[in-house]
């Protein structure tokens, strides 16, 4: 499942409209790292490549790489703003995280990566 909540889709179909670099892109969702909790994601505009997932979310455009998309089956992108912290952007949250945490690997293989 994938949603995209109506603030983060509001704010993409802005970028869409006055950023002419992206309009040929798509808006990759990515595995950034991973921490104690879990993996950390970051979403950009970027060109599809072969392999990568792609999905369709009203006039958006996504696509997952390959790895990214096998943790990546269950979750929403938001768009957050915190005047207080300096902070804005796009967050993904996977609904899966609590799977993730730690060296899950070793307990469960068969959410071990695959290569």
């Amino acid at each position: 499942m994938i949603k995209i909540t109506p603030h983060a889709l509001s704010q993409l179909n802005l970028i869409r409209t006055n950023d002419y670099t992206v309009q040929s892109k798509y808006l990759r969702i990515s595995i950034h790292g991973k921490e104690c909790d879990g993996f950390v994601y970051a979403c950009g505009f970027d060109h599809a490549k072969p392999g990568d997932k792609q999905f369709s979310f009203e006039e958006i455009e996504i696509v997952i790489d390959p790895f990214a998309a096998f943790y990546l089956k269950n979750f929403i992108i938001d768009y957050k703003t915190n005047y207080e912290d300096n902070e804005e952007g796009f967050i993904v949250e996977n609904l899966d995280q609590e799977k993730f945490h730690g060296k899950f690997w070793k307990d469960y293989p068969e959410l071990a990566p695959r290569l």
